[in-house]
């Protein structure tokens, strides 16, 4: 339980970082995408196949 516990306040306590820093800006020149270029919201997965 402690475990858990933990491992909740080290996620709240990074999404609270990451939150304070703003949107980050991610260049998406040539990548692959579906629909339009001017979509109000843009996602972004990162996949690391190693």
């Amino acid at each position: 339980m402690r475990r858990h516990a933990l491992t909740f306040f080290c996620w709240l306590l990074l999404s609270l970082l990451l939150m304070a820093a703003g949107p980050v800006q991610v260049p998406l020149d040539g990548a692959p995408a579906l629909g339009p270029a001017d979509a109000p919201v843009v996602m972004v997965e990162f996949i690391d196949f190693q």
